[in-house]
């Protein structure tokens, strides 16, 4: 990790370890959180979250999902950064200066670790069976988003069971774009949802696990949250680039194939700042997506 200790170094005054876009400055007063609200959850579901750095390898990184369920819509995205996002709106709501939520959240990684982790938010419109779907290739690079139809999932129900969380649950596989998927569920909650775009069980998903063991999903908790929590996607102009599916996974792919020239693209005058250090330095980050095909 140290080759892209240069790259966290030139984000220090713009972007937090949430991805996070905040203006330091003592008195700056904080701003909310561009985001386009689709509908209010009234279960949270959440699962600790794992994958590997690289294909097939033992370097993990860790984090926290959450899966928001409202009449209308469902959606998942990483818990961390959703945290960071209702404390930055409630600190806009009070009028306090950004270095507050920054000392907050400086405060907050340092004690407990926290960061953001997960990088494939997304909505679905349980009406008309259409998702909306973010991806990046870090999280301090714009994201892409496209829309397209629900996947419908090839589940093959098996005859296995075992208990998680002292729930009951039975086994699932299926294949979904390129990686081979087996899920535990339960009917103990009937909630046809799991982490990210699966679904179609009769019940909740428990744990969520591709074959060579680069993601995994496993069920750390249930909330009902009666006053609704917003399920939303960000859309600040410029860290938001709206395109195809195709698209979108040529440019995490690009992106992590040279993430100098995406910071470029996202903020020139960070090349001015460091004396157009970074117009002459390429560097990669791994690049191992939910999504292979």
């Amino acid at each position: 990790m140290k080759r892209y200790h240069f790259i966290f170094s030139l984000l220090l005054c713009c972007v937090l370890a949430h991805g996070q876009d905040i203006t330091l400055g003592g008195n700056i007063s904080v701003e909310f959180v561009p985001k386009k609200v689709y509908d209010f959850a009234t279960v949270s579901v959440y699962y600790d979250y794992t994958q590997s750095v690289f294909p097939g390898g033992k370097e993990k990184r860790y984090g926290e999902t959450v899966l928001l369920i409202g009449p209308q819509y469902w959606g998942f995205m990483d818990w961390n950064s959703y945290k960071s996002d209702s404390l930055q709106d409630a600190y806009a709501a009070k009028g306090l200066p950004s270095s507050d939520l920054i000392e907050t959240l400086t405060r907050e990684k340092k004690e407990k670790g926290e960061r953001a982790g997960y990088l494939y938010p997304m909505v679905a419109n349980r009406s008309d069976g259409t998702c909306t779907i973010q991806m990046r290739a870090t999280s301090f690079t714009p994201s892409y988003q496209y829309e397209e139809p629900l996947p419908e999932m090839a589940w093959q129900l098996e005859n296995d069971s075992c208990k998680i969380k002292n729930l009951d649950c039975a086994k699932a596989t299926c294949k979904f774009r390129g990686r081979s998927w087996t899920a535990w569920y339960t009917e103990q909650y009937d909630i046809p949802f799991g982490p990210y775009l699966f679904g179609g069980l009769p019940g909740l998903i428990v744990m969520l696990e591709d074959s060579i063991g680069d993601y995994s999903f496993k069920l750390s908790g249930i909330q009902a949250t009666p006053n609704g929590r917003p399920i939303y996607l960000r859309n600040k102009k410029n860290l938001v680039i709206y395109t195809t599916r195709e698209k979108a996974m040529q440019g995490v792919k690009n992106e992590c194939g040279d993430v100098s020239k995406a910071l470029l693209a996202r903020s020139p005058s960070m090349a001015r700042q460091h004396n157009g250090a970074l117009l002459n330095t390429k560097k990669s980050v791994p690049y191992n997506p939910l999504e292979l095909e």
